[in-house]
């Protein structure tokens, strides 16, 4: 009997033992408390990178599709890529209904955008528009396209390409708008992109996927990156290092061996001659990142004017990966004395083998 009587008493301070290390075990393998204060309200000046995934690799962030927000005339502006090699768009943001996701959307053609319903035996006006893009406002830029697409839509309406020119705009190859939806994954504390765009076809709005998809973006680490559009295909790769010398008659290689140093000169006319009181400065970007900066034109004299020699020179150690030519960029600062300052970019894409 007192054994008996004895044995709770004994196993309680076992049991309480037993039960306090279970929950310590439980508390130290428990997982981390995710800590993320990223929110859709603070993405001005962050700059994103696409998290490109390969079979058996390390996802990678790819300089490619790269986006970044920034505050352009009081709205929220997405400077998009859309894995284009050397296009910039801007995408204008907004909140949706909920506020828990970005819309983000280029801004509407609107001549093209009639065209297309009209196309589709519809009417253009305000109404027929807003179900394409709720934002659209009335405006006297939107009676003007209005009555240009109905101008253009009757002219081509008499000619025999008239069934040609409707199933070119009934079609899901005919994009009218860009579309980014952003969303933020806490868990991973990075964005959650969705690159879409809009077509009309059959009187159906539709949306399609654009290359990137759905896919996760990352902060950018890799440093200074190109966020100017390509104005001008004019910066040509030689395999000279002195400035050609009839410069209108040049055409690119496009492509190089490996160890071949490349040689690339701006020959883009706006560029080319040096305005009394102007300063140029350029930098010079390799697969859109900043490779040199602040470098400033040899000026020669020709025949009485002075012209400026804008030159980069790389070596290329690695053939080109597949599908991915080494782009280089060129961004022109100009400043001349009393005006706005003016940026000119240039853009060339080569290939490099073994």
């Amino acid at each position: 009997m007192r054994t008996s009587a004895l044995f709770p008493l004994l196993c309680a301070p076992i049991f309480a033992v037993t039960a306090c290390g279970e929950q310590e075990a439980a508390q130290t393998t428990a997982e981390p408390e995710i800590k993320c204060d990223l929110s859709l309200d603070q993405l001005t000046d962050s700059e994103w990178l696409f998290l490109r995934e390969i079979n058996g690799q390390e996802p990678t962030p790819d300089p490619k599709s790269r986006l970044k927000f920034v505050q352009q005339d009081g709205k929220l502006v997405a400077k998009y890529t859309a894995a284009s090699l050397s296009d910039m768009y801007d995408y204008t943001c907004t909140k949706n209904e909920d506020g828990d996701q970005l819309v983000c959307r280029t801004d509407a053609e609107l001549v093209k955008w009639c065209q297309t319903l009209m196309a589709n035996n519809r009417k253009c006006n305000l109404g027929t528009l807003q179900q394409l893009d709720p934002t659209i406002k009335d405006s006297e830029e939107l009676t003007k396209a209005i009555e240009e697409a109905s101008k253009l839509h009757e002219e081509v309406k008499k000619t025999d390409g008239f069934q040609n020119y409707k199933s070119q705009f009934n079609s899901l190859a005919n994009k009218l708008q860009g579309l980014v939806y952003v969303n933020i994954d806490k868990n991973q504390c990075r964005l959650q992109i969705i690159d879409n765009y809009m077509a009309y076809t059959n009187k159906k709005r539709m949306e399609d996927s654009n290359p990137n998809g759905s896919n996760a973006f990352v902060k950018n680490t890799l440093g200074t990156l190109q966020w100017a559009d390509c104005d001008t295909p004019q910066l040509f790769d030689t395999l000279s290092k002195d400035f050609p010398e009839n410069p209108e008659e040049i055409q690119p290689i496009g492509r190089h061996d490996v160890g071949t140093e490349v040689h690339y000169w701006v020959l883009h006319e706006p560029l080319r001659y040096a305005e009394e009181g102007c300063e140029y400065t350029y930098d010079v970007f390799h697969n859109y990142k900043q490779v040199q900066s602040g470098l400033k034109p040899e000026v020669v004299d020709v025949k009485g004017k002075k012209e400026n020699r804008f030159h980069y020179a790389q070596k290329f150690d690695e053939p080109s990966k597949r599908g991915q030519p080494e782009v280089v960029m060129t961004t022109h600062q100009i400043k001349c004395a009393g005006q706005p300052e003016k940026v000119i970019t240039t853009c060339n894409k080569v290939g490099v083998m073994k």
